[in-house]
């Protein structure tokens, strides 16, 4: 994923930009992901268990102030994992674990200047980490049509590492 941003602010009278108040910056980011799973499934009970392994390259530069970073690339493995168990014809148990990586966007990491809002600027942070996202969720399903009880419960846990935020 490339992404480009280009804001210039030039004087009343002149054709020249303001280099203050200007920004040209180039953002690059190349994720590859490998992904594995493993299933099982017996009777009543399934199980998956994966994995994927990611492999982030970033750079970003700013032409106008001569900014140039490049980081090391980035490696880690996300775990999947998902238990459910059938005791019923319409009836499930079901647990699950999901992981989310995300990536800092060129505004979050470059200082590009937005001159429509002075009071708010934007300085850039080129030592952001990626957020990271945990999600658990247990889940109950249980129907019993000739009794007429419906039962659904769910109970979900989420937290993020490295959030982003302004």
């Amino acid at each position: 994923e490339t992404q480009a941003s280009e804001k210039f602010t030039f004087n009343k009278n002149e054709v020249v930009y303001i280099d203050s108040l200007s920004s040209k910056a180039d953002y690059m980011n190349s994720k590859f992901t490998n992904s594995l799973a493993l299933g099982y499934k017996k009777g009543k009970i399934r199980f998956e268990l994966g994995a994927s392994h990611n492999l982030i390259n970033l750079r970003q530069s700013e032409d106008i102030r001569g900014i140039n970073l490049k980081q090391d690339p980035i490696s880690f493995i996300t775990p999947t994992f998902e238990f459910s168990y059938r005791y019923y014809t319409q009836g499930n148990l079901r647990i699950n674990y999901y992981n989310n990586i995300q990536n800092p966007s060129l505004s979050a990491i470059q200082p590009i200047i937005d001159n429509i809002n002075p009071i708010n600027l934007n300085i850039g942070n080129p030592d952001l980490k990626n957020s990271n996202s945990h999600s658990l969720n247990l889940q109950l399903y249980d129907n019993r049509t000739f009794k007429n009880r419906y039962i659904w419960a769910n109970l979900s846990l989420n937290t993020t590492q490295n959030a982003f935020v302004s």
